[in-house]
């Protein structure tokens, strides 16, 4: 969806959203009004090879700890994607979820796999194809480390400093918390898709890489993929029926909700090189109290693209 030259405050779209959905024929749309949360954009305008040791960044060359060796799946090294700088996010509800400082940095395992180039986040086996580390080294240990050669052309990618500033988000019409409300039709998902479309377009630029919030996805509900991928539910050959099947998906609802995004990152092969499949995004997520806990080996991944 392209974006507008100008985007309006996060508390215009809040209003917004909430005015839209009130005016609105939609059954529950009192709780609906109130699910927009805010968010952290994570704009990434222009390379920068000089960015300083330990900043925020997509791709270029990570500053890791001396404790932190490169890591690996299935015996080779992974693409680096992005480390982020905690102390450098702006204040929002649901900030506290995260650590007050320290660094995070995301690694995928881009054509480390011929037969599965891309990994997606839909079966358990893939665990380890997109990790997340946490450090709370300082700056002063920290040391630029250099690319492994192995690393596939594919996976190296321009350094993009991120510049972080407060939106707003709101769920995606195939959203867990609207199903829950009542709009479990794919007649009444696309009528509230009519009805958000207009403050949507303010909410989500070009090259949309984000922090918590609820992540915009490409295809269908993030929370829902990763809690089914995670679940092991796409492991297994399922010779049920469509009702039994239903069941599934249903009882998933409510565990998806625990779900928190930790970081969402976009296509921007103008910019780095950055493509994910057709245009695709990134999404790591967590379970809210593995964040509380700082548990960071539990995060899981999804990959969508069109």
């Amino acid at each position: 969806m392209a974006s507008r030259s100008r985007r309006i405050g996060p508390e215009r779209v809040s209003q917004d959203f909430a005015d839209r959905i009130l005016r609105s024929t939609l059954p529950g749309k009192e709780k609906i009004a109130l699910l927009h949360r805010p968010a952290i954009l994570a704009a990434a305008p222009r390379v920068s090879l000089k960015g300083p040791l330990g900043a925020s960044r997509l791709g270029g060359e990570p500053d890791l700890p001396p404790d932190l060796p490169w890591p690996k799946w299935k015996g080779r090294p992974l693409a680096f994607v992005a480390q982020l700088d905690l102390e450098e996010l702006p204040r929002i509800a649901g900030r506290e979820l995260l650590p007050p400082r320290g660094r995070l940095y995301f690694f995928y395992a881009l054509d480390v796999d011929e037969d599965n180039p891309l990994p997606s986040g839909i079966y358990t086996k893939e665990r380890g194809a997109f990790p997340v580390f946490f450090s709370e080294q300082s700056t002063s240990t920290l040391r630029r480390t250099k690319t492994p050669a192995d690393v596939s052309e594919f996976g190296r990618y321009k350094p993009l400093p991120m510049k972080f500033s407060i939106m707003t988000s709101i769920p995606d019409s195939s959203h867990p918390a609207l199903r829950l409300l009542g709009l479990g039709t794919t007649d009444l998902q696309l009528k509230y898709g009519d009805v958000v479309e207009g403050c949507e377009q303010d909410l989500h630029p070009a090259a949309h890489n984000q922090i918590l919030g609820y992540p915009y996805p490409v295809q269908n509900s993030v929370c829902l993929d990763v809690e089914m991928g995670m679940g092991g539910y796409w492991d297994r050959t399922r010779d049920i029926t469509s009702e039994a099947d239903q069941k599934l998906w249903d009882a998933a609802l409510k565990p998806a909700l625990d779900w928190e995004l930790l970081l969402q990152v976009d296509t921007q092969d103008d910019k780095n090189g950055m493509i994910w499949g057709d245009c695709g995004r990134l999404y790591w997520m967590m379970r809210r109290q593995d964040l509380l806990e700082r548990r960071f080996d539990r995060a899981w991944f999804s990959m969508q693209c069109t």
